[in-house]
């Protein structure tokens, strides 16, 4: 019978006229080499070798059989590469990035369900940064669409031109202090810590004056006097610090950390908007339409919220 093995095997052994290394190329004994070359004679009805106790060589069929078979398998080869990338490009990928920290919910998903529903061969791809990180990968076009808070976008971006957002909704923002800071107490609200030392996170490439600059507007906008601003290399070392009492950190309240018991949380009266953002480059039907059922989700989500009010 003639199978991919037994060309293999009859392959290798025209190539190395050994028994020996054609068993040791394919990892079978040579008294299978043997049968398997015996077998392919059977089938063809011809010998494919002439053997003698000091050397292997090949028949004029065998040559003509070495010429069919190598050529069969160049095509094999080529053909089944062709068939792998014509798949591959039939795939389509939505890279999408998330802001470090934050919860941006299940919506994301159910949009990307309802729109596999247009696009069936379509696949979604996620990866988390800090917003620095995620404004270059976008511009780079190594995302399609990435999510973030409004606040680092807008103290990101010089030209907006450059971009598409979407706000999806909004989030409170929250003073983020360690449980174990003197000034937590029963009736504290946010306004307790406004003398507190406010931890802020560096952008990389940005001077100590931009950071500066950046800390000092959200300050103001939250109604914090600190007694100083701690600038921290990133979101992880300022959380850290909050945890051993060093000071205060502001984030949105669905920030993974302030759903924890690791930092005590007092929301501070003033909304975030969360927001989708995209290149504005040439159109891109496929993240207008996810942007699109991103929005119908997130109005989903308002309104539960609401009905829960009503009900309480």
């Amino acid at each position: 019978m003639l199978n991919q093995t037994s060309v293999e095997c009859f392959l290798s052994l025209a190539e190395t006229l050994s028994f020996t290394k054609t068993a040791r190329s394919l990892y079978i004994t040579q008294q299978a080499v043997s049968k398997s070359i015996l077998r392919l004679e059977e089938y063809l009805g011809f010998l494919l070798f002439i053997r003698t106790p000091r050397s292997v060589s090949l028949t004029n069929e065998g040559k003509r059989c070495y010429d069919l078979f190598k050529s069969l398998q160049s095509q094999y080869t080529q053909s089944l590469y062709e068939i792998k990338e014509a798949c591959k490009s039939a795939t389509i990928t939505l890279a999408v990035g998330y802001q470090n920290w934050l919860d941006f919910g299940v919506e994301p998903n159910h949009a990307f369900s309802i729109l596999c529903q247009e696009i069936p061969n379509l696949s979604l791809t996620g990866e988390r940064h800090p917003p620095p990180v995620l404004r270059d990968r976008l511009l780079n076009k190594q995302l399609d669409l990435a999510f973030m808070c409004d606040t680092f976008f807008n103290s990101l971006v010089i030209n907006e031109e450059h971009f598409c957002k979407q706000e999806l909704f909004k989030a409170q923002q929250v003073i983020m202090v360690s449980p174990d800071n003197p000034l937590v107490e029963g009736g504290s609200t946010y306004k307790s810590f406004v003398r507190e030392p406010f931890l802020f996170d560096m952008y990389e490439g940005e001077s100590v004056a931009e950071n500066n600059t950046r800390a000092r507007k959200i300050i103001e906008q939250c109604g914090l006097k600190p007694k100083e601003i701690v600038l921290l290399p990133n979101r992880d070392s300022a959380y850290t610090e909050a945890e051993h009492g060093k000071g205060i950190v502001i984030g949105a309240e669905i920030n993974y950390l302030a759903k924890t018991r690791i930092l005590k949380t007092y929301s501070i009266g003033v909304e975030e908007s969360m927001i989708c953002v995209w290149c504005d480059g040439e159109k891109n039907n496929m993240v207008n339409k996810y942007v699109n059922y991103l929005q119908t989700e997130y109005r989903k989500r308002s309104a539960g919220l609401a009905e829960e009010l009503v009900d309480e």
